[in-house]
């Protein structure tokens, strides 16, 4: 990691009031509108305050507006700004803190992009799946995706992998080689390990939902779901619909336009305490004269985990 740049220290050129207010209004408004706000940042950055930075767009604005200051912070013409205060100064902002700011950019920068990082991964890894939504929805959790019960209930190497390498080009615009997110990490497992308890003591509370027919969809369900489980053994326990007859739907005139059935199934990974529950609607659509065309697939739902029996 580079050494980090020399604090700032201000000319010591002095002028008379006039002319220092002069000085003042120009210094205010030679900075270009586009870096303006990167520099509160940067300042609030320098007196502690924590902001995080999220993107490489935002690295390099604030890297860019830094730069722009430093050349005005060296710009002889301003040596004489830094001996009294300005008449625009706010909230301990001068010039001088501004230029410091400026020459601390890079060291503030990258701990910006390390507070974004641990942000995004409490708020994004952290809070899935959400403890709350669970209890509400009857223990589903709201994700279409395949699932697996290690991922749900601890912190995979795999889930380490893909975020890392989802925010790898935002540190290496901040010019970040690596840095320690354990802490980070394991509050994700601390969350993780709640949800796993409320699965342990809810899944042998609920059963599976009576299944009555259409047992080709509820065929097609299950190919469904071991296609999207592939290089996983898969063991449907049972697939079918949740009722015989079909719900239809019409136009305001009356004209059919299709017909749709909802159905469940119920399959077991191996090496998993549970089964999984997955809802399903299958629709096929009218094309005339009482015939319905056959949907090649079924809409999965979110899922549950649950006893197998």
């Amino acid at each position: 990691m580079k050494a980090p740049a020399p604090a700032w220290k201000p000319p010591s050129a002095t002028v008379d009031l006039a002319a220092h207010k002069t000085l003042c209004r120009q210094w205010k408004y030679r900075l270009k509108a586009v870096h303006r706000r990167p520099m509160v940042v940067l300042e609030d950055l320098a007196a502690g305050v924590k902001h995080g930075l999220s993107s490489v767009t935002d690295v390099k604005k604030h890297l860019a507006a830094a730069r722009q200051m430093e050349k005005q912070c060296a710009d002889p013409k301003f040596a004489g700004i830094f001996g009294r205060r300005c008449y625009w100064e706010r909230n301990k902002r001068s010039p001088a803190t501004s230029c410091r700011a400026a020459r601390r950019a890079p060291e503030l920068v990258r701990a910006a992009v390390k507070t974004a990082f641990h942000r995004r991964l409490i708020r994004s890894n952290g809070r899935w799946p959400a403890l709350s939504d669970m209890k509400k929805r009857s223990g589903y959790i709201t994700e279409g995706k395949p699932l697996t019960h290690a991922a749900v209930t601890g912190v995979t190497a795999a889930e380490k992998r893909l975020y890392h390498r989802r925010m790898r080009p935002l540190l290496a615009a901040a010019g970040v080689a690596s840095h320690d997110d354990a802490q980070a990490w394991a509050r994700v497992a601390a969350h993780r390990t709640a949800v796993k308890a409320w699965i342990q003591s809810s899944a042998r509370g609920y059963a599976a939902p009576a299944m009555r027919g259409h047992r080709s969809v509820g065929k097609t369900a299950a190919r469904q779901i071991r296609a999207r489980h592939i290089g996983r053994k898969v063991t449907i326990i049972a697939s079918g619909a949740d009722r015989v007859t079909w719900i239809h739907e019409k136009s305001s005139t009356g004209i059919p336009l299709s017909r749709t059935v909802t159905g469940h199934t119920l399959f077991r990974l191996a090496g998993e305490p549970w089964c999984q529950l997955r809802p399903w609607d299958y629709t096929e659509t009218h094309t005339g004269g009482g015939r319905y065309q056959r949907a090649s697939s079924v809409q999965l739902g979110f899922v549950r985990f649950q006893r197998c029996r």
